[in-house]
């Protein structure tokens, strides 16, 4: 916690600049269908990411008459269910920077952002690198309870 307090003060990081993701696999025991979703918000909860919904399937029966591009979340899919280093870089790239940004512009704020996350192996630290005004913060191992919003009942509420 004191390593993370140095860190948002050095940055001079507000609370709307720290953003925290993390994923949920809810089971099911009578269906072996399965999910994932990742999600996220800023620590001033004004703002949630697009949830993410992670599928086995490319094309999902309940969703299958639906555009993906007008659906509120954001649809992705691989075998496993799980997030993966691909599809955290897709989704880095393709929605988190861009709209990390924009809200940023939208507040008037400095786009600086503080992004804390778990050490998961699908969490590639490479597209967090290119980027200078996005500060990656990966989590030691048995602290995410503790330090990060999202393991602090936002999934659970989901």
């Amino acid at each position: 916690m004191r390593r993370l307090a140095k860190i948002i003060g050095k940055g001079g990081y507000t609370k709307q600049q720290i953003f925290n993701v993390d994923q949920s696999m809810p089971g099911f025991k009578a269906s072996e269908d399965r999910l994932s979703l990742f999600l996220g918000s800023n620590a001033a909860e004004d703002f949630k990411l697009k949830l993410m919904h992670i599928y086995n399937s490319q094309i999902s029966k309940a969703l299958n008459s639906y555009i993906k591009c007008i659906l509120p979340f954001l649809y992705k899919w691989n075998n496993e269910t799980w997030m993966t280093a691909y599809l955290f870089t897709i989704w880095f790239f393709e929605y988190f920077k861009s709209t990390g940004k924009t809200y940023c512009l939208e507040k008037k704020i400095l786009f600086q952002i503080l992004f804390l996350i778990n050490n998961a192996p699908g969490h590639s630290r490479a597209p967090m690198e290119i980027y200078k005004e996005i500060n990656a913060v990966f989590m030691p191992v048995n602290t995410t309870s503790i330090l990060k919003p999202m393991d602090q009942g936002v999934i659970s509420n989901i």
